[in-house]
């Protein structure tokens, strides 16, 4: 089993900022496992390097804890986003968009194995190190520890198909990077 960690690849693919500065407060730019979807509405946003490639996945700007999906990627996906947490939906130049908020927040951190950069349980995470028989079967999750910013996917409890990262790669969806953070085989 392995655990990942997602990150957008914003050297390579365009990302999404707020049109407003002020559109979103500091708070509802921090996705840190709150649900957002009642009192969610269209922020306004624009790209801020165009010339880079259009992904299936996008950054949103200085939000932390989340991406974007496009079209394709929320239509692929949907079922595994719908488990971990919610689509909050917005459009740009007429096409609809989702702002991936995940909600599912398990405390699966084996404090004492990880290795942290200052002190125990006060972040960031040198090397993680998980709690194998608390992993349920849920493909994207996020963690108490570190405020609930990074958001992970979970490898070998399913089928390719049914897990985050296997279904992103056989649909061969773009903007997103795996990065493998922990193995039960190391």
């Amino acid at each position: 089993m392995n655990i990942y960690r997602l990150q957008i690849d914003v050297n390579k693919f365009q990302s999404f900022f707020l049109e407003k500065e002020d559109a979103l407060s500091l708070d509802e730019l921090s996705f840190n496992g709150k649900h957002r979807l009642e009192s969610w509405s269209d922020p306004g946003v624009y790209v801020m390097h165009p010339k880079l490639k259009k992904g299936n996945f996008l950054g949103f700007g200085d939000a932390s804890g989340t991406f974007i999906a496009d079209a394709k990627a929320s239509q692929e996906l949907e079922d595994l986003f719908e488990i971990s947490g919610e689509l909050l939906p917005f459009t740009f130049q007429g096409e609809p968009f989702h702002v991936v908020n995940v909600t599912n927040v398990i405390d699966v951190l084996d404090e004492d194995r990880t290795q942290w950069v200052y002190e125990k349980g006060s972040g960031p995470v040198e090397s993680y190190v998980f709690h194998e028989n608390r992993l349920i079967e849920t493909p994207l999750f996020k963690i108490p520890q570190e405020n609930s910013m990074d958001v992970f996917a979970v490898e070998g409890l399913k089928d390719d198909d049914d897990e985050f990262k296997g279904r992103v790669e056989q649909c061969e969806l773009l903007g997103l990077t795996f990065e493998k953070v922990w193995s039960s085989e190391s």
